[in-house]
């Protein structure tokens, strides 16, 4: 487990983009919606990290990649010297032939999705060291080596191995998504005042290693990555810990 570094990104000159685009198959949406409504919900929690409802934005079911593109630059544009951008995408996920991952949109057509789905390494994410993008999409392992910047960290539901992110029966999210948000939620046990990029996928991976779901899988690239994402719920020291259980999504 890695030792979290210095404090918690400033809230107040901090964003967070979280996107959910359609999935065809009509079981997947409400899931997909839900997991996005859920983590904002813990980010704006004063006992993990504080982001005002201002900075966290939930695009939901984006038509066209240049809405995403756009929602992205502006929070990038006001992110602080002592902020971070924190972006999470959820939906469908698309590898070319070279290995280089798409994200799908709302009139993103499938047999021809290289020119109506949304290319990552064409954002620019991470565009610094302490950037966060999260991934619960297929072939989200690929974003790693296809990052343009060499900064940040990338934590994704599945890697390069994989095709598939995953719904959990009779959960309110994805499979990924869930583990997510119940790391957040509760914490983990005796650990570091504060939760890390890697930590948080360590975590994760140990809520879906005995299942049958992809593995997520941690790229940190830089300095970046031990910078706090939140403060841990379940802390050894408890200095940091919520005085009061944060409850489960509804």
């Amino acid at each position: 487990m890695s030792t979290p570094t210095a404090g918690l990104p400033d809230p107040a000159t901090s964003r967070a983009v979280l996107i959910t685009a359609q999935y065809r198959l009509q079981r997947g949406r409400p899931k997909v919606a839900a997991g996005a409504r859920d983590l904002a919900r813990l980010l704006r929690d004063e006992r993990l990290w504080g982001l005002p409802a201002e900075n966290c934005t939930v695009l939901e079911d984006p038509g066209t990649a240049g809405e995403v593109v756009r929602a992205i630059r502006s929070a990038a544009g006001a992110v602080g010297t002592e902020g971070r951008l924190l972006v999470y995408f959820a939906g469908h996920g698309y590898q070319d032939d070279h290995g280089g991952l798409y994200l799908g949109v709302r009139d993103t057509d499938p047999g021809n999705f290289r020119s109506s789905a949304l290319r990552f390494d064409s954002i620019g994410l991470p565009m610094s060291e302490d950037d966060v993008v999260m991934l619960d999409c297929s072939y989200a392992g690929n974003a790693g080596w296809s990052a343009v910047s060499g900064r940040g960290v990338i934590l994704g539901a599945t890697d390069a191995d994989r095709r598939v992110a995953t719904f959990s029966d009779g959960s309110h999210h994805t499979a990924f998504t869930d583990a997510l948000i119940d790391v957040l939620r509760l914490g983990v046990v005796n650990g570091a005042d504060y939760l890390d990029a890697p930590t948080i996928h360590e975590a994760i991976r140990a809520k879906l290693v005995n299942r049958p779901v992809p593995q997520p899988v941690c790229h940190v690239m830089g300095d970046g990555g031990l910078r706090p994402v939140v403060r841990n719920a379940n802390s050894c020291s408890g200095t940091t810990a919520p005085r009061s259980p944060i409850s489960p999504p509804s």
